[in-house]
């Protein structure tokens, strides 16, 4: 008798059979129709189950939700909003910028959560430091290849001239330096000049022999902006030697008598010696042709005109010498430097810095800079000094400077400055590690060229801390400090 199992068997059997000869024409194949549709389902199932099992395994490596954000040691980024906060005290502070945030943390990496992880967490206070970058270099793209500042002929909205001037990374492209012991005439917004020699710039006297006396009557002065003139380190004044005494009675020379202010040379030579109190000193060339045109000098000479006596080498052994020297004479060319002839277009004049402890390298560019690349800043830092009307940095780079002021200092301020050409104090010694920049060593740059730079707010631990006004009608930020 046949069994309910051998009859389910038989029913199952056929049922196959039909099943194969609708969906294969082949009722006697041994592999049922369903199968690969079962294994396609099982292997689907097994890859859905290992992606949930990386995802989760993610999530703990990688926490962006739950509460690990609440370490206290990362910078929070809601990710809806782009807002930035640090959790401190149970609390979520909204933060200025990216380095308020990094200085509150001291240092710390980004994570982003969404609004609904963030939940109801208690917001505080906005803090950090107001008008601190928010924009900050790399190791890796901290420049420290010096640094030029060029003036060039512009015109204003109204037409009228007005010198712009440009600070950029390295040296200028293209350009002539001046020549050995040549010179550049310029002059700033109040029309004083200045002879730009040997790295640093000479004042000519208001007086209007000395352009005449050095030959420079008939060039004209380039006009270059204020700011740029600063970047020159200052020599002294290029002016005639002051004569204590001028018109008294001097010593003897060759038993005749002499009056102190007179000026004396041997021969044709180019220098020359003038008498003083206690005797003869030497004078440069440069010296000579001043005071021989130099009105204070005619009180020297009983009849007013102005001129070398003539000296011979017996007169000069026989004759004391000073002891005093009228002038100091290593920061003056030693005669009238040669002028470049910048010519009738309109030409840039640039000062390059790539080593802080010599004087900066001048060259004229014979074309304008036309372009000022980066965000052109106020025409005056927070103390009144001209600074740069442009700055052309790369972007995303930056530098860490030590302020020189003067040849042979290691001391002095340092600065972060960023691709907006703007220079941030810098407090204290681990704010460049909080910063990213641990690393990084200060080059020093001379101070006439960082004045060109407008300074920004000081970037320290405890002022980054400090909360701020919610809105503009608050008068000033509060003096308490999140911990």
């Amino acid at each position: 008798m046949v069994s309910r199992r051998d009859q389910f068997q038989a029913y199952r059997f056929l049922a196959r059979r039909q099943t194969a000869a609708l969906l294969r024409d082949d009722y006697d194949s041994a592999e049922g129709p369903l199968r690969r549709m079962s294994s396609g389902v099982t292997a689907s199932i097994a890859v859905a189950v290992v992606v949930l099992a990386a995802v989760a395994l993610f999530g703990v490596v990688r926490p962006g939700g739950g509460a690990s954000w609440k370490d206290g040691k990362s910078i929070i980024v809601e990710r809806e909003t782009g807002t930035r906060y640090v959790y401190r005290g149970g609390t979520l502070h909204p933060v200025l910028n990216y380095a308020s945030a990094l200085l509150v943390l001291r240092g710390g990496g980004l994570v982003e959560v969404s609004r609904g992880d963030l939940g109801h967490t208690p917001r505080g206070a906005p803090i950090g430091i107001p008008g601190a970058p928010d924009s900050l270099p790399a190791p890796a793209d901290v420049v420290k290849n010096g640094w030029t500042a060029c003036s060039a002929p512009a015109t204003d909205q109204t037409g009228t001239p007005h010198p712009i001037v440009k600070v950029s990374t390295g040296r200028p492209p293209g350009g002539s330096p001046l020549p050995p012991g040549g010179g550049v005439l310029v002059s700033d917004a109040e029309h004083d000049e200045f002879l730009i020699w040997n790295g640093s710039r000479l004042r000519l006297a208001a007086d209007s022999y000395v352009p005449a006396a050095l030959g420079y009557a008939a060039v004209p002065p380039l006009p270059v902006g204020d700011a740029w003139v600063n970047a020159v380190p200052q020599g002294p004044d290029l002016a005639p030697p002051t004569i204590p005494g001028a018109g008294s009675t001097g010593p003897a020379i060759g038993g005749r008598p002499s009056t102190v202010g007179q000026l004396f040379r041997i021969g044709a030579g180019p220098t020359g010696y003038v008498m003083l109190g206690d005797g003869l000193a030497p004078i440069s060339a440069l010296q000579l042709t001043l005071l021989l045109s130099s009105p204070a000098s005619a009180a020297a000479y009983p009849d007013g005109r102005v001129t070398a006596l003539p000296l011979t080498q017996q007169d000069l052994t026989a004759t004391p010498r000073s002891a005093t020297s009228p002038a100091t004479t290593s920061q003056l060319p030693a005669q009238p430097p040669r002028l470049v002839d910048t010519g009738t277009t309109a030409v840039a004049v640039c000062a390059s810095v790539t080593d802080a402890n010599q004087p900066p390298a001048v060259s004229t560019v014979p074309t304008p800079v036309q372009t000022l690349t980066g965000v052109p800043p106020v025409a005056v830092d927070g103390l009144g000094t001209p600074v740069a009307d442009g700055f052309a940095i790369p972007p995303g780079h930056g530098a860490v400077v030590r302020a020189l002021p003067a040849q042979g200092v290691t001391t002095g301020t340092v600065y972060l400055i960023t691709d907006l050409g703007v220079k941030f104090p810098v407090a204290g010694t681990g704010v460049l590690g909080d910063l990213g920049l641990k690393d990084v060593s200060p080059v020093p740059v001379p101070v006439g060229m960082l004045a060109l730079f407008p300074t920004g707010p000081t970037l320290a631990e405890d002022a980054a801390a400090l909360t701020q006004p919610f809105g503009p009608s608050q008068p000033s930020p509060k003096t308490s400090t999140i911990r």
